[in-house]
Parts: structure tokens; sequence; C-alpha cells
């Protein structure tokens, strides 16, 4: 097999699993998920989460005095609401509600108050990791 055959074998295969990802939901969960009920809570989890940085990194514009972390934080902020539209419009496609999610009481209260940019991945885990908190 040559170069061309092998790469157009690789994308066969990857159009084909993309292809199988319509049909159903990824995970986005390192839980097992067993029904699109279940991945499309997932899902507003991640829109609820996406939403929330967005805010906090938005919050943190006015602090801040230096002009390049100003343009990252902005960037970072616009990043986070790009994703929050691809997984508002996924879930819609599903038929879901995409902000019909409550978070569990203890996440709300550690979205309380104003984190500085230095203390935020310890009051914020669920962004440094991708840990679901369903």
């Amino acid at each position: 097999m040559d170069s061309r055959e092998f790469a157009k074998t690789i994308e066969k295969r990857v159009a084909e699993f993309c292809g199988s990802l319509d049909a159903k939901l990824p995970a986005y969960s390192y839980i097992p998920l067993t029904t699109d009920e279940m991945r499309v809570k997932v899902m507003q989890s991640r829109l609820f989460n996406e939403v929330r940085a967005g805010e906090i990194f938005g919050g943190w514009l006015k602090s801040t005095p230096e002009l390049d972390v100003k343009k990252t934080l902005a960037e970072a902020t616009h990043e986070e609401y790009v994703h929050a539209t691809y997984l508002e419009e996924a879930l819609r496609q599903k038929g879901a509600v995409p902000h019909d999610y409550k978070p569990l009481p203890a996440r709300l209260t550690a979205l309380k108050g104003s984190p500085t940019p230095w203390n935020a991945s310890r009051r914020f885990p669920w962004r440094a990791r991708a840990l679901p908190i369903i």
C-alpha cells in the first residue's frame, strides 16, 4: 500500500467514525453513560461550565492592568462562548433545552465571589480538569 492509499484508508475510517457520532451522542464524560438522556445531561453541564467560565474570564478584564493579558482573557472569554454555541446547537438538534440544567448547590457556592486568575483552578477544578460534576 502506498502513502496515497494509506491516507485514503485513514480518511475513510475517520469519516465513518464521525458519521457514527451523528447517530449517537458522544459521552463527554469519564463516567459511563448508557443513554442519550444521560449524555444530554452531561452536555448541559458542559454548557453551564462554558458560560460560567466566560463570565469569570470576562470579569477579570476590568481588574487586569496588562494589555497583553487583557487580550488573552478576551480571547479566552470569546472561545468559551464559541464552545457554548456549539453545545447549544448540538443540544437543540437532539431536541433538548440547552439551558435546562440545575447544578448542585455546592457548585453554585463555588461560583460565588470574584476569584482571581491565580486561585481560579483551585476554586473551579472542573475547568482545570474536565471532571463531571452533575
